[in-house]
């Protein structure tokens, strides 16, 4: 996984800090089990010897592979969750990103393939028809994360929204947001030509997005642009769209299909789509820069015109050169032994939605190391108000935390 992750509840949740902290240690655990960047997770002991016969997984891990295997059929194998050869052949798990030679290729072809897995429901047992096959969750586990962190929520023993975010492209909406009770969260959609200027606003409520797109993952080789997004079908990078975004009842199932959807084409996508009336999906052209929706009313994407930013502030905490640990002088931001911070500055930043909202609490998440967590940033989307205040009531009501990443850890794959 190796991404980013953010819980965000409302401020006045009961329990909230052991709550969040208690998703912390979710995602902690599953990153252990999940990430590729470690010879010591699940899933590289599973690639590593599956070959050799079958290999007992954990229930949720054989849930989440054969989750992938489902959606790899329905989507006639631009999804596959076997496209580890083929990352690592292009150089985009551990590196340097190059164009591989024809044998290289082929060789990774050749070990690419759901059809190379073997599960066992019955025993809960994986193994591969060939040495070298590597599952690699990069475009699926990090929306599962999600997903357990909201079953783990929603478990909490008040009833309790939030949203959960992973990365620059995952993320689950549970319940309302604690401003609009009976309504939905409300989600900029990222603009791939002009960040700073939205397409519009996203609006979810128990149901997962996840978002595809090169822009944060390429190399340049003999004059062309390479993304991350491989074709399973070719070995190649895939050409598509500026970017996909696809709404579904869960965001591991959100990701995977924003990924096949981004080698599919829309109109592939729509005929799955009415097949699945559940999914959603927005396409932003590269060339047109045009912006398609795909099973989504106009209470799920709303395209205000001209779209709007909202002026906001966010505080951030680090540590001084010293290294020494200062407690900042906004009055209650370390009122909580979690929150080990050096210094504040407020900086404007644009936000979405426009409308007042309720304070929230945030606990951010970078996993894989010994980091401490500690208070990074700040953030509420409010309508502008005196920067003096609006500081001061930010400090009291959100608090953001973050855990650094072990080094050497290797790439996401947002």
């Amino acid at each position: 996984m190796g991404s980013f992750f953010e819980v965000r509840l409302g401020a006045r949740t009961p329990g909230g800090i052991d709550l969040a902290e208690r998703a912390l240690d979710r995602i902690d655990d599953l990153e252990r089990q999940l990430t590729v960047y470690r010879d010591d997770s699940e899933v590289s002991r599973l690639n590593a010897s599956a070959h050799l016969g079958p290999v007992t997984v954990e229930p949720g891990l054989f849930g989440l592979l054969r989750e992938a295997v489902r959606i790899g059929k329905e989507t006639a194998g631009a999804y596959d969750v076997t496209t580890g050869a083929l990352s690592l052949a292009w150089g985009f798990v551990r590196g340097p990103r190059r164009v591989p030679n024809p044998e290289s290729l082929s060789d990774a072809r050749a070990r690419t393939g759901q059809h190379h897995l073997r599960l066992d429901a019955e025993h809960r047992t994986v193994a591969f028809d060939r040495p070298g096959i590597t599952n690699h969750l990069g475009s699926i586990g990090k929306g599962y994360a999600i997903d357990r962190v909201a079953d783990l929520i929603r478990a909490h023993w008040f009833p309790t929204s939030a949203l959960v975010h992973g990365g620059r492209s995952s993320l689950y909406a549970l319940g309302s947001p604690p401003y609009d009770f009976g309504g939905r969260w409300e989600v900029a959609l990222r603009n791939p030509f002009d960040p700073e200027t939205p397409l519009g606003v996203l609006r979810l409520r128990n149901r997962g997005m996840g978002t595809s797109g090169v822009a944060f993952q390429q190399f340049e080789e003999g004059g062309r642009v390479y993304g991350h997004i491989l074709d399973p079908r070719t070995g190649e990078p895939a050409i598509g769209p500026a970017s996909v975004t696809v709404l579904a009842p869960t965001a591991a199932e959100a990701d995977a299909l924003s990924t096949a959807f981004y080698l599919l084409g829309p109109e592939a996508a729509a005929a799955h789509i009415e097949r699945h009336p559940e999914i959603g999906a927005v396409f932003v052209e590269e060339d047109t820069h045009r912006v398609t929706t795909i099973g989504l009313s106009r209470d799920d994407f709303v395209r205000p015109n001209p779209v709007a930013g909202v002026q906001g502030f966010s505080a951030e905490a680090s540590r001084d050169p010293s290294g020494c640990r200062r407690r900042p002088r906004i009055p209650g931001l370390c009122q909580n032994k979690q929150a080990r911070v050096a210094r504040l500055s407020i900086t404007r930043q644009d936000v979405l939605p426009a409308r007042p909202s309720s304070p929230f609490r945030t606990v951010s998440f970078s996993p894989g190391g010994r980091g401490t967590r500690r208070a990074e940033t700040i953030t509420l989307g409010w309508s502008p108000v005196p920067p003096g205040k609006f500081g001061k009531e930010i400090a009291r009501n959100e608090t953001r935390f973050w855990k650094s990443p072990r080094r050497g850890c290797g790439e996401g794959t947002d």
